[in-house]
């Protein structure tokens, strides 16, 4: 089995391919395979970039995410045609 995951071109990592047996076999796919070498190309694209940009550029760039995030989240308003949202029933204690 290891001589089959050479020839399929997977890399050996951690000194073995144990991490790999231990998978389940559904993971093997070729659909999987050719997903995560992707996942990988972005990743080293990313960490590229990383690596060229300075510091001062990397501050700006997780400024700019942090102020665009709450733009994404902020609720709608509530008209009469959305009404709130029902709570669950609770039991109100008696004093």
């Amino acid at each position: 089995m290891l001589d089959e995951l050479e020839k399929n071109g997977l890399e050996k990592v951690e000194e073995g391919y144990d991490y790999l047996l231990s998978m389940s076999f559904m993971s093997y796919t070729k659909e999987k395979i050719k997903e995560l070498k992707q996942e990988r190309a972005g990743k080293e694209k990313e960490l590229d970039a990383l690596n060229q940009a300075n510091s001062r550029e990397i501050i700006h760039q997780s400024l700019d995410i942090a102020e665009e995030a709450p733009k994404k989240k902020a609720p709608t308003k509530r008209t009469a045609a959305s009404p709130l949202p029902q709570r669950a029933n609770k039991k109100r204690l008696e004093r």
